[in-house]
């Protein structure tokens, strides 16, 4: 509140995020510039002017900024998540949607869009969420650490075929680790897209596995548990089925940070986050779907 108590402040940090070593102009590349009362960068050269808000989450919004800052600090702070009811009573605002919006732009900058693959000796399973009528089939790819778990990946995913699994695979699990599954043959043909295919039994189609198949993938299956427990207890179970992969985005952020002790540097890494996806457009959010 201190550091962040106007809305240069908070530009100015922006600024060090999207220019670590100085501004430089998108169009031309000169280091030289010049400021507008309103913030804008202008290029002695070209003269062409630039929001650092342009190109980020923060791009046309209408919430002061510092109201921002204010709404990640807590929102990272929060070691369960949180909903916009809750976010909205925190920050005083006078709409539920502007908490809604807000948050699900935070969601969505939870995802950085060069973010390391997974590497190493990978499990790889799928899981339902949600009861009848609105269930999910959810991937979820889990490094082996020893006997503890590394960083996860999950997205939601149409169906148990081939084609999607084998997709799932390749975006998140870089070419060359190990593919740990229950031996599902739908992830059989992986060897060909340079992975090593690790099944701990023999290939079988999905609807025979039973009941003692979850021993083979412990780590899979307690990220799994986990997920479970934190949409149950965190939202009471009720996610609109429309941004489930936004919910598992929080997840996979949260636990993959999960050892972390430092409250400024999740906050510092969401900033960094939402100042490298883009802008977010309300559209964008509305037109979330699955693999």
């Amino acid at each position: 509140m201190n550091r962040f108590c106007s809305e240069e402040s908070c530009r100015i940090y922006i600024e060090q995020l999207r220019w670590p070593e100085g501004y430089k102009c998108s169009r031309c590349g000169c280091d030289k510039h010049w400021k507008t009362k309103r913030g804008l960068n202008v290029c002695s050269k070209c003269q062409y002017q630039q929001s650092p808000l342009v190109g980020t989450i923060f791009q046309d919004t209408h919430i002061p900024l510092r109201i921002w800052f204010q709404a990640i600090w807590w929102f990272t702070s929060q070691k369960s998540g949180a909903s916009a009811q809750s976010l909205q009573r925190v920050l005083g605002l006078k709409g539920h949607e502007p908490a809604w919006l807000m948050l699900h732009k935070l969601r969505i900058a939870m995802i950085r869009p060069d973010r390391d693959q997974l590497t190493g000796e990978v499990e790889v399973d799928e899981g339902y969420f949600g009861g009848t009528g609105n269930k999910h089939l959810v991937g979820v790819a889990a490094e082996v650490r020893g006997s503890r778990i590394g960083r996860i990946r999950m997205q939601t995913i149409r169906d148990r075929s081939g084609l999607v699994l084998q997709s799932f695979v390749k975006q998140h699990i870089t070419a060359g680790a190990t593919i740990v599954t229950d031996g599902l043959k739908s992830y059989c043909g992986v060897e060909k897209e340079g992975y090593s295919h690790k099944p701990l039994r023999k290939p079988y189609f999905w609807e025979d596995q039973n009941p003692e198949d979850d021993r083979l993938l412990p780590r899979v299956h307690k990220v799994i548990s986990l997920a479970k427990g934190w949409v149950f207890g965190t939202y009471q179970g009720s996610v609109d089925p429309r941004y489930f992969d936004s919910y598992l985005n929080e997840f996979v952020f949260r636990f993959n940070r999960r050892t972390s002790r430092s409250r400024g540097l999740l906050f510092h890494r969401l900033l960094e986050n939402a100042v490298a996806v883009g802008s977010v457009p309300q559209k964008r959010i509305k037109a979330q779907s699955n693999l």
